[in-house]
C-alpha cells in the first residue's frame, strides 16, 4: 500500500511536463492525425485554460454558462516544462470604483499580493496546482482529445472537400458481418454498411470499390468518410464520369428519384438546342448505357427530357408506359389518376410499384394507375394525352405572348424599340431556372375533359375551359389590339320568300275595291286554278316582277282545305255577308 502511495503521489499535478513523454506524444499524433508540432502546442494551451475555467465554476458553485469570463491565464514554459495557471484581475484605485467584484480588486487588496502594482494594472495571483483535484486533469484529457478529433476532421475535409458529391475508389480492408465493409482512401477510412450497400452485394478483400462521398463523419471518436452506393447521387456522379456533357453542364439533371437496385429515373434539359439529353446520356448504340449497367448490375435507368408543362411531365416520368389520359382530382391536386391501355398497368407500375412511386416523387404528386377498362366501368371521365399536348401549347403561346407585351412595355418605358415578333419555336428553358423553379413547383393540375371510351383512338375530347386573358397594360393592349371587323348580318332563308308588306297592302285595298261578288263557285275556282298551273308549265314563265307569289302551292291547298271545312259548317250567305265591303263600314252599320 505505501508503495502504492508514492506511486499516485508522483502522478499527482504538480505544474510539470514529462518532456520525453511529451516529445513522443507530439511525434505519434503527428504522423498518425498529421497535425504538426506547434499546433499542437497551442491546442494544449487552450485545453489547460478552458479546462481550469470549468473546474472553477465547478468549484465556486458558478454557472458553467458564465465559464468564459472568468478572469485567468495559462503560461507554458515548453523548454523548462512548467505549466503556471494564475487567477487574474483588474485593478482600480478604490473600493467605490469597483463596478464588478467578480473582474475587478481595488489597489489596496491587490498589493497584499503584488506591493509594487498599480491602478489599471492587472493583477495576476498564482493557483497552487496542488489544489487542483483529478477532476481538472480529466477534463484537460477529454477537451485535448476533442480538439485533436476536430482538427483531424477539419485536414480530413480539406482534403476532400473538392471530392464531396464525386465517385471515389476504395480498397476493401476488412469486414463484419454486423458493421459491414471497411475501406481505406490512403490516410482516410470510410465505412460501407448495409444500408449503404445495393442488395445482395459482396465485395472481395483488396477489391477496388467506387462509392459516393456524402462528406465527413465521426465513427469510433475519429473522423471518417462518409460513403453510400444507394444515394441518389451516386447514379448522378456515375452519368458525370461517363457522359462529358453531363460533366462541363452542357446537359443538366434536374431532378432524380432512386430505389437502388431496382431502378432509378432522371429528368434532364439540355442547353443547347441541337443536343438531345437522352440520346446523348443513351450514347450511340447504347454504350454509355450499358457502361453504367455494369457497375449498377440489373438497376434500370430512365433517362427523361424535362419539359415545363406539368402534366406533359407526368406522362413523360411514367415511362416505359404508354398512358392515354389523365385525371387530376379537383379538391387535391396532389393526387393523379393515370389511365393506361388494358394489360400494361403491370409495366406502369413497376417492380414492387418503383416506377409509379418514382414517378410520384419527381412530378411531386402521388399517381395512380388505372386500366381502360376499368375507368369504363366506373365512369371516369379523363383529359386525353392529346388535349394535354393542346392545352400546355396554348399555355405556352399565352406565356411568350405576355412576355412579348412586358418587353413592349418595358422598352416603352425606356425609350427603345421592342421586338415584335416572338419566337416561332418552344425555347428550352434556363436550367438554371428550371432548377430554381423544380424545388416549390406546386402539383400541376389539368381540366377533367373527356369520359372513358372503348379504344383510346375513339376517344372525344370535350372543349377546354377558356384560357384566362393575361392582364396587360391599356397601352399595351392597344397596341397589340386587331382592327375591328366590319360587322354584317347574315340573314337565313328557310323557305319560300313571301310578298312584301306593301304589296301585300296593295292587294288587300284592291280586294276591297272590286264589288260584291255572287256566290262563290269553290269548284269552279280550283278547276281553274289548275288549268292555269297547267298553263305556266307549257309555257315559258314571264320575267320576275319586283313582287314574289302571295302563297305556295301547298299553302294553297292546304287554305282550300280550310275553306272545305268552313262551308261544311257555315251557309253561303253568312260567307256572303263577310265578302261584303259594307259589313266593315262602320257607317253602314
Amino acid at each position: 500500500m505505501p508503495k502504492s502511495k508514492k506511486s499516485e503521489t508522483k502522478k499527482s499535478l504538480d505544474g510539470s511536463i514529462d518532456l520525453k513523454a511529451l516529445n513522443e506524444a507530439l511525434s505519434a499524433i503527428n504522423t498518425e492525425q498529421r497535425i504538426d508540432t506547434a499546433t499542437i502546442k497551442s491546442m494544449i494551451g487552450d485545453v489547460l485554460l478552458k479546462a481550469y475555467k470549468d473546474y472553477w465554476c465547478q468549484e465556486n458553485n458558478v454557472n458553467p454558462e458564465n465559464a468564459n469570463d472568468v478572469p485567468a491565464e495559462v503560461e507554458v514554459d515548453w523548454d523548462k516544462g512548467t505549466i503556471t495557471i494564475y487567477d487574474t484581475k483588474q485593478v482600480v484605485p478604490t473600493d467605490d470604483d469597483i463596478e464588478d467584484d467578480f473582474l475587478q480588486t481595488d489597489v489596496a487588496t491587490a498589493r497584499q499580493f503584488d506591493p509594487e502594482i498599480q491602478a489599471g494594472q492587472t493583477l495576476r495571483v498564482k493557483v497552487d496546482p496542488t489544489t487542483l483535484s483529478r477532476g481538472y486533469i480529466r477534463k484537460v484529457v477529454s477537451y485535448f482529445h476533442q480538439r485533436i478529433r476536430e482538427k483531424a476532421k477539419e485536414i480530413l475535409l480539406n482534403d476532400y472537400a473538392e471530392k464531396i458529391e464525386h465517385i471515389i475508389i476504395g480498397t476493401v480492408e476488412s469486414y463484419d458481418e454486423h458493421v459491414g465493409y471497411e475501406l481505406r482512401f490512403n490516410r482516410a477510412t470510410g465505412l460501407l454498411g448495409a444500408r449503404d450497400r445495393i442488395k445482395d452485394e459482396t465485395f472481395a478483400l483488396g477489391e477496388q470499390v467506387p462509392v459516393y462521398l456524402i462528406g465527413i463523419s465521426e465513427r469510433d471518436g475519429r473522423p471518417s468518410l462518409n460513403i453510400s452506393r444507394t444515394h441518389d447521387g451516386f447514379v448522378r456522379a456515375l452519368i458525370a464520369n461517363e457522359v462529358p456533357e453531363v460533366a462541363d453542364g452542357t446537359i443538366k439533371i434536374v431532378a432524380s428519384a432512386r430505389e437502388a437496385g431496382v431502378r432509378t429515373k432522371l429528368l434532364l434539359v439540355s442547353t443547347r438546342p441541337e443536343v438531345d439529353p437522352v440520346g446523348t446520356c443513351v450514347g450511340q448504340d447504347a454504350v454509355r448505357s450499358r457502361a453504367l449497367n455494369s457497375v449498377l448490375g440489373a438497376e434500370s435507368i430512365d433517362f427523361i427530357k424535362w419539359v415545363p408543362d406539368g402534366p406533359s411531365r407526368i406522362i413523360q416520368c411514367l415511362q416505359p408506359a404508354k398512358v392515354i389520359g389523365l385525371q387530376m382530382e379537383m379538391d387535391d391536386p396532389g393526387e393523379v389518376l393515370a389511365i393506361v391501355p388494358n394489360g400494361s398497368k403491370k409495366v406502369a407500375v413497376g417492380k414492387g410499384g418503383s416506377n409509379v412511386r418514382l414517378a410520384g416523387r419527381l412530378c411531386k404528386c402521388e399517381i395512380r394507375i388505372m386500366e381502360l377498362d376499368e375507368a369504363l366501368s366506373r365512369n371516369i371521365q379523363y383529359t386525353s394525352v392529346e388535349e394535354i399536348e393542346r392545352q400546355a401549347q396554348e399555355r405556352h403561346q399565352m406565356a411568350l405572348e405576355l412576355a412579348r407585351v412586358r418587353a413592349a412595355e418595358l422598352a416603352a418605358e425606356q425609350g427603345a424599340p421592342a421586338k415584335a415578333e416572338a419566337p416561332a419555336t418552344k425555347p428550352e428553358p434556363a436550367p438554371e431556372a428550371v432548377l430554381a423553379a423544380v424545388k416549390d413547383e406546386p402539383a400541376p393540375t389539368v381540366q377533367p375533359a373527356v369520359q372513358a371510351e372503348p379504344t383510346p383512338a375513339a376517344t372525344e375530347v370535350k372543349p377546354a375551359a377558356p384560357a384566362v386573358e393575361p392582364q396587360v397594360a391599356p397601352a399595351a393592349k392597344e397596341a397589340i389590339k386587331p382592327a375591328e371587323e366590319e360587322h354584317i348580318e347574315h340573314v337565313t332563308i328557310t323557305g319560300h320568300a313571301k310578298v312584301s308588306l306593301s304589296a301585300l297592302e296593295q292587294a288587300v285595298d284592291k280586294e276591297r275595291s272590286r264589288k260584291p261578288s255572287s256566290k262563290p263557285n269553290w269548284r269552279k275556282r280550283k278547276e281553274k286554278a289548275q288549268d292555269s298551273k297547267a298553263e305556266n308549265k307549257e309555257t315559258k314563265p314571264t320575267p320576275v316582277q319586283s313582287a314574289m307569289p302571295i302563297y305556295t302551292q301547298v299553302e294553297l291547298d292546304e287554305i282550300e282545305a280550310q275553306e272545305q271545312d268552313e262551308k261544311s259548317r257555315y251557309d253561303d250567305d253568312y260567307i256572303d255577308d263577310y265578302d261584303d265591303d259594307s259589313y266593315y263600314d262602320d257607317d253602314k252599320r
